[in-house]
């Protein structure tokens, strides 16, 4: 009788924990994630409990959420206009983008007479005392600066340009002299006299004498840039007015306007000439004509 108790007692307790270990699984949610090293019936049972229906409620709800949020982004996977299609030749229309429209660039040119010469002149000495050769090229200096007021120049349309002392040396490095530079620029306002002052400065230094340059000058320009403004911005006018012939589209206003121009060189006659050349009878000299240009870029919209 007592070895039947015996074998009873376990076959008791472990129909009772196979009953508790039951109840608990068809009782319980699973809402975390299984423990590192859980037997691999648990995790099956976890797995089978995410395919309940009710997990899929959940992502229903969030479904329509998202698809509002699209419906927000026109032209972004659908057939709406995208953003780029504003601003060209046949824009969309998209609300809150800027009109369609066109920009180009235009350019108008205005011709003159010069009306200033800028005139770099001056003298070189070479001599093998520093002092004798200074004492030379500013005595040479003074008649050409002399010459120049003679001719009509103003002292404030005259500047010292250049002044240099430099050794002259054999192959050896040996010093064998000095020469000594000094160059005047002046502003000639009469055009028209411009050979006389070449000539006269020259003979005043002498076989000394150096013109670097001459360079042809507008400064009374107000009238050309006016007229040079005025055929840029007829010539955009015109290629924006063709553009938009060939898009099929009328001009509307004009809603930006910009200068680009940029500044030119000045129409030079670059000269470094000797007193042989310099001092020829009646040196001639033809000023021609000078551009003004002007670079615009305006846009216009299109109707």
């Amino acid at each position: 009788m007592s070895s039947h108790r015996l074998t009873l007692i376990p076959s008791l307790a472990l129909l009772a924990l196979l009953v508790v270990g039951g109840a608990c699984t068809d009782g319980e949610e699973a809402t975390e994630d299984p423990p590192a090293g859980a037997p691999a019936e648990e995790v099956d049972d976890i797995s089978e409990e995410l395919d309940d229906p009710a997990v899929g409620d959940v992502g229903d709800e969030v479904a329509p959420e998202v698809e509002e949020r699209g419906d927000a982004a026109p032209g972004v996977g659908t057939d709406a206009a995208g953003p780029f299609a504003a601003g060209s030749v046949a824009g969309a229309e998209n609300d809150g983008a800027a009109p369609a429209g066109i920009t180009v660039t235009g350019s108008g040119v205005a011709s003159g007479e010069p009306d200033v010469v800028r005139f770099v002149v001056g003298v070189q000495v070479e001599r093998d005392d520093v002092d004798e050769a200074l004492d030379v090229a500013d005595a040479a200096t003074e008649e050409v600066l002399a010459t120049l007021e003679a001719s009509g120049v103003e002292p404030e349309d005259r500047r010292t340009r250049d002044f240099a002392i430099q050794p002259r040396a054999d192959r050896d490095g040996r010093i064998q002299g000095y020469a000594v530079r000094n160059l005047v620029e002046a502003t000639i306002r009469d055009v028209e006299s411009v050979g006389t002052v070449v000539r006269d400065t020259s003979e005043a230094a002498g076989d000394d004498v150096r013109i670097q340059g001459l360079s042809f000058d507008l400064e009374q320009d107000t009238g050309l840039l006016e007229a040079a403004r005025a055929a840029a911005v007829d010539d955009a006018r015109q290629r924006a007015e063709h553009y938009a012939e060939l898009a099929d589209r009328t001009l509307g206003d004009l809603v930006a306007l910009e200068d680009r121009t940029t500044a030119s060189p000045r129409a030079a006659v670059e000269r470094d000439v000797a007193v042989e050349e310099a001092t020829d009878a009646g040196v001639p000299i033809e000023p021609g004509e000078q551009d003004v240009t002007v670079h615009v870029q305006a846009r216009w919209e299109l109707d």
